[in-house]
């Protein structure tokens, strides 16, 4: 069983749950800072919770585990 990211549209955040046993899961930030939202503009390179999320939407894993995001409040 691999891991599960969904948004956390409120928090500006991507999270990531991670399956620990049968019945437990770890959820940890994936991406984002938590309930600091960014602005039309924002680059980003590095860190993946240090980027300025305004509110994130839709995601789409690759068959290279690369994740990618929308941003509807940032148009990007």
């Amino acid at each position: 069983m691999g891991n599960l990211y969904f948004t956390d549209y409120n928090n500006t955040i991507i999270r990531m749950l991670t399956p620990v046993t049968s019945t437990s899961y770890n959820i940890t930030t994936y991406a984002g800072v938590y309930q600091t939202m960014g602005s039309a503009g924002n680059a980003f390179i590095g860190d993946p919770t240090s980027v300025l999320i305004g509110a994130p939407v839709y995601l789409f894993l690759d068959s290279n585990n690369q994740l990618y995001f929308t941003d509807s409040t940032n148009l990007m």
